[in-house]
């Protein structure tokens, strides 16, 4: 039987698979069920595996034999956002919703699992599944590679995501610089409340936030590399209680994007002395912390190509001629920190059909064709280098 055609017997298995993820969501790190369903699924295929750090789960498929050794990864996460579909497979979890397409990343492993396993005897290598917790949170990935480290690494790592912004029946690979890298801020500012009459008696900590807020979003125009795309945003502010009191302490939460590999050095030292200025100009005590970054996603320019002919092979599925930079980040950066690779983006948008709603909306969605393109793409290119 031709390879496609191995492959197209899965694509109702794998739709399957995508709805009873997508109903049943779970959050970074209490991916239990699903962790569960994968060791399954994999025991059926009588594939082995092993669990890492909690939920993730590694399949390996292949005799092993040749020493090439390639890892496929898939996120499993889902977010915290309330559905507003009328899908009939609905998150059944209240406040939970694979909002990010991570059950269709799940299903399409499994789908690229099960063709691979037909073909094992094939296979003179090693092909490992790869399926990660917490990628939302910057988690997961990081575990599954020290642990590929600590057992011989790999020769190559690949994923993809799908998107809704770009149609299905496409895939984008970039040559190099694919999505961003990201860095969380957390600046708390401590001042001295006061009646809304006095403005002169009280250290305004609100003032301070809203200088900040400002302040931050002029760095890339004005203090960093105009050559390196850059966002500095501000998503969250919290401060006082009652219209007529100034607080004691205010907050802001925020993120920052960029693509320069260290990029995020240059950019935090700017801030910390925007925080240590306004703090000092508007008499607060101003604290910022920096949660772990998300590094740049960077592919590895001569895997691209070769994934490029990959996409010839695989039918309904064609290479988009142009491509934004994508400003989203993800953590799939942490293999190809290790090992060279490249990570596609999957077209999953069908405006027709209503699929065309943003990455985290309430509304997500992906045109369930894309799920048989995805898992066949991932599949080719796996067997292509493992095989004899």
């Amino acid at each position: 039987m031709e390879f496609g055609e191995v492959c197209r017997k899965y694509e109702e298995y794998v739709i399957g698979m995508r709805r009873d993820f997508h109903r049943h969501p779970e959050l970074s790190k209490k991916e239990s069920r699903t962790s569960e369903t994968v060791r399954k699924e994999l025991e059926r295929m009588g594939i082995p595996y092993v669990t890492v750090d909690g939920y993730n789960v590694i399949g390996t498929v292949g005799k092993g034999t040749s020493g090439k050794t390639l890892a496929i990864r898939a996120d499993m996460d889902a977010l915290t956002v309330t559905e507003k579909t009328d899908l009939p497979f609905k998150s059944e979890n209240e406040g939970v919703m694979h909002a990010c397409g991570h059950d269709g990343h799940t299903a399409m492993l499994l789908g690229a699992a099960a063709v691979l396993k037909e073909y094992e005897g094939e296979i003179d290598g090693s092909v490992k599944l790869c399926f990660q917790t917490a990628e939302e949170e910057n988690s997961g990935a990081q575990q599954i590679v020290a642990y590929l480290k600590e057992n011989g690494g790999v020769d190559q790592a690949i994923g993809l995501h799908i998107w809704p912004n770009v149609p299905v029946g496409q895939i984008v690979l970039m040559p190099d610089r694919c999505m961003a890298g990201c860095i969380g801020y957390h600046v708390d500012l401590l001042g001295e409340g006061g009646h809304g009459s006095r403005p002169d008696l009280v250290k305004d900590p609100v003032k301070a936030a809203c200088d900040l807020v400002l302040k931050f979003a002029s760095i890339p125009g004005n203090y960093y590399d105009i050559t390196d795309p850059c966002v500095v945003s501000t998503g969250y502010v919290n401060a006082g209680t009652y219209s007529n009191v100034f607080p004691s302490s205010a907050y802001i939460e925020g993120s920052c994007r960029y693509f320069k590999v260290g990029g995020e050095v240059q950019i935090i030292e700017k801030m910390q002395m925007m925080v240590d200025g306004v703090s000092k100009a508007y008499g607060v005590e101003g604290k910022m912390s920096i949660w772990p970054p998300y590094s740049p996603v960077v592919n590895t320019p001569e895997l691209v190509g070769k994934a490029g002919k990959t996409v010839d092979e695989v039918e309904g599925l064609e290479v988009k001629k142009t491509a934004d930079l994508i400003m989203a980040s993800e953590n799939f950066s942490e293999f190809l920190k290790e090992f060279p690779g490249f990570f596609a983006i999957l077209g999953g948008g069908n405006e027709a059909a209503g699929k065309c709603h943003e990455l985290h909306s309430d509304k997500f969605d992906f045109d369930e064709d894309a799920l048989r393109m995805g898992y066949e793409f991932i599949a080719r290119y796996a067997y292509e280098y493992v095989k004899r």
